[in-house]
């Protein structure tokens, strides 16, 4: 919440819901297929337009500078503890 993820990630015309895409594939912009997982959503929170999920705008600005290593990693357990419901 404070970083306001949910402002986007809540509805899945502005950003994807990452629960029902987390252990699936994506097909990316570029044609390509990636599997969401820690990896994945970690570098797409440092690096948002380095693979662009398809039919999704380059809109999430990096958290490369805004987020420690610990920080992230509390992040994606948080993610992991909240299962479906999460964003």
């Amino acid at each position: 919440m404070q970083l306001g993820c949910e402002g986007c990630h809540y509805s899945a015309r502005i950003a994807p819901r990452l629960a029902p895409l987390w252990g699936n594939e994506v097909m990316l912009q570029d044609g390509t297929k990636r599997a969401v997982d820690d990896d994945y959503v970690r570098e797409s929170i440092l690096r948002p337009g380095a693979h662009l999920v398809q039919g999704y705008a380059p809109l999430m600005p990096s958290y490369q500078d805004k987020v420690s290593a610990t920080e992230l990693e509390s992040l994606l357990l948080y993610l992991h503890a909240r299962g479906p419901s999460c964003t």
